[in-house]
């Protein structure tokens, strides 16, 4: 399939995460991309080795450029047609840069070697990922990281028919989403690697893909699909953005919307309701970028989620994701099956004034349930 859109596709239809203006006209070609793990990095002129895990035809490499100006890039993919389309891409660029056709979970490199590794929605094309963080953190420097954009679900899948149908269509199917987020980020654990999520957006594939099961499998019964179509409907879906490391954590890029300059931003992605941090958030004393560069008080265009104990989490829906697919709404209320979690999307101008909403009516709560605990166990 890859090998085919890089041979016939000569249109960035899916590359809502980048500015067009700044690809040229020969890396046009379809972007299998679910975000920018670029814009989280900071510049630095020393000279990196840089590696780009499923690179396609190298737009992230060309994009790095501006990043990491005397670096040396190298790009892995396992289709050919997309690495001669990247190797022609690059002919004229005054960029050191490599390419080499390979497996990712058999990265074929020395150890600690790669200062950057990074990486848009090809990892989540892999079944199991053990492989291929083992070798992430083998090829890794010592202080090395990487910077991930992925795509996890919430909870394993049930049914053996989604394992059945995600292998049989090479990770395509259910947009990668195979493994749930816990055991993605334990995996990642387990090879050496420490992490943190940067971004997460809820996507749900439901009203694309529900159709299309209903036709494969028809002949397997009505009980059959809509048991599939159910678990489906029922899972979560997330394309989330993290940077993983050895050693200290790195700092995090942000670009000021007024001045253009990178500057470090300590971002939380995910608060709890009742904790200090949501008056703080209320307040805009949190999540809020004073730019030492031209004093702009922004807020970073990033999602965040608040917990909403014991059932709810809102999430704020930030304006550039609905470029990401047609499947996505400003406001959607997802129930799950068992009660646990129901998702809220929120517009950034009404997130702040749900939040405050929900802060108001927990006050009392807690109040009262302090005084039920008074009254029982003093006296």
């Amino acid at each position: 399939m890859y090998d085919d859109v890089a041979q016939k596709d000569h249109s960035v239809k899916n590359a809502p995460f980048y500015d067009k203006k700044n690809i040229p006209e020969k890396f046009m070609t379809e972007v299998f991309g679910c975000g920018n793990p670029l814009k989280y990095q900071l510049k630095d002129d020393s000279c990196l080795n840089i590696l780009d895990i499923g690179c396609g035809t190298g737009i992230d490499i060309y994009l790095s450029k501006e990043l990491y100006k005397n670096g040396t890039f190298i790009g892995v993919d396992i289709s050919l047609e997309m690495l001669r389309r990247a190797q022609n891409n690059f002919q004229d660029e005054d960029i050191e840069t490599f390419f080499v056709q390979a497996d990712i979970n058999k990265l074929p490199f020395k150890e600690k070697v790669f200062d950057r590794i990074v990486s848009n929605a090809c990892i989540h094309l892999v079944p199991e990922k053990t492989d291929v963080f083992n070798g992430i953190f083998n090829t890794l420097k010592e202080k090395g990281q990487i910077f991930i954009s992925d795509i996890v679900i919430e909870n394993a899948w049930k049914d053996p028919f989604f394992k059945e149908e995600f292998e049989a269509t090479g990770g395509v199917f259910l947009y990668g989403g195979i493994q749930d987020e816990k055991s993605y980020f334990k995996t990642l654990k387990k090879a050496g690697l420490k992490s943190e999520i940067l971004k997460k957006n809820y996507f749900d594939p439901a009203p694309q893909v529900i159709p299309l099961i209903k036709s494969k499998y028809q002949r397997k019964g009505e009980e059959f699909v809509d048991k599939v179509a159910n678990e489906l409907s029922q899972n979560l879906f997330s394309a989330v953005e993290y940077v993983a490391y050895k050693g200290q954590k790195p700092k995090i890029a942000n670009i000021c919307k007024k001045c253009d300059n990178s500057i470090h931003v300590p971002f939380k992605y995910e608060i709890d309701i009742r904790s200090e941090d949501i008056k703080r958030l209320i307040d805009k004393e949190i999540n809020m970028i004073d730019c030492p560069y031209c004093g702009e008080l922004y807020e970073p265009e990033e999602s965040f989620m608040v917990a909403c104990p014991p059932s709810e989490i809102i999430v704020k829906f930030p304006k550039d994701w609905k470029l990401f697919s047609e499947l996505m709404e400003p406001e959607v209320s997802q129930a799950k099956e068992n009660g646990v979690d129901i998702i809220y999307f929120y517009e950034p101008d009404k997130f702040i004034n749900e939040v405050e909403h929900r802060y108001k009516k927990l006050k009392p709560l807690k109040r009262g349930i302090f005084q039920r605990l008074k009254d029982v166990f003093f006296s």
